[in-house]
């Protein structure tokens, strides 16, 4: 079993995390985009570190993440924090390179 879910004690656990993870990472990235944010100003606005909000979103690596931090990010978001946890509509397939500037 990987450190990361080191929490988990069997497969359905780990499934289970993996599962909410990707539930988190798109309804941030769907919330903050809808909201006209930037990651930048996300993380200002939470008062989280830009490279939390940018592992968060890209899912290459889940940050170490707080429940503080969670919270803040909801707040900054206008959610609850649960709302982050649980599946939202399906995410939108992401375009490659980065977003025309405003």
């Amino acid at each position: 079993m990987s450190r990361r879910h080191e929490g988990a004690t069997d497969a359905k656990q780990v499934a289970r995390f993996r599962r909410t993870g990707r539930w988190l990472t798109s309804n941030v990235r769907r919330l903050r985009a809808a909201a006209g944010l930037t990651q930048l100003e996300l993380a200002e606005r939470a008062r989280v570190s830009l490279q939390l909000v940018n592992r968060l979103e890209s899912a290459t690596a889940m940050p170490n993440l707080t429940l503080n931090a969670l919270v803040a990010i909801a707040s900054a978001l206008g959610c609850d924090p649960h709302e982050l946890l649980v599946p939202g509509t399906r995410p939108e397939p992401r375009k490659a390179g980065r977003p025309p500037k405003a």
